[in-house]
């Protein structure tokens, strides 16, 4: 039996620094997709009185997104680069608090992607339970140039 690919230090895929990197690790990971997992801390930022903000996780989304283009640029598709958060279509908010010691699982799924535009349907799950999800549309730097030009 082979054993499984080793996946990359969520610090190797990510342009962020301590402390605003939400995320632990990536589960796994598919050209269509990603899962990560992120452990709420409360040295976290945006902890207040022991819990999170569920609008919070949007960024554990955002950053799930950035692991996934981290993971291609790895595979030999280019450099880990930035990317811009351009979008947020639907965000549901299934609750208000989520615990400090909770372990999400983070889910981004890549719907359709053209030109250094990527619409990603993300989702925040809890115990097996969603706690949160919305599309997300990202762009590259490339195309944030052109549209500036």
């Amino acid at each position: 039996m082979t054993a499984p690919p080793t996946l990359p230090a969520i610090a190797q895929l990510l342009p962020h620094r301590p402390p605003m990197v939400l995320l632990d690790e990536v589960v796994s990971f598919a050209a269509e997709g990603i899962t990560c997992s992120a452990l709420v801390r409360a040295s976290c930022l945006f902890v207040q009185d022991g819990q999170l903000a569920t609008t919070v996780t949007i960024e554990h989304m955002a950053q799930a997104i950035a692991a996934h283009e981290g993971m291609r640029a790895s595979a030999g598709q280019g450099p880990i680069d930035i990317g811009f958060l351009i979008s947020c279509r639907e965000m549901l908010v299934h609750q208000d608090w989520i615990q400090v010691g909770s372990v999400l699982t983070v889910r981004a799924r890549c719907v359709s992607s053209a030109r250094g535009l990527g619409n990603f349907a993300c989702r925040i799950e809890l115990g097996g339970v969603c706690v949160s999800e919305a599309e997300l549309s990202v762009a590259s730097p490339e195309l944030v140039r052109e549209w500036q030009s």
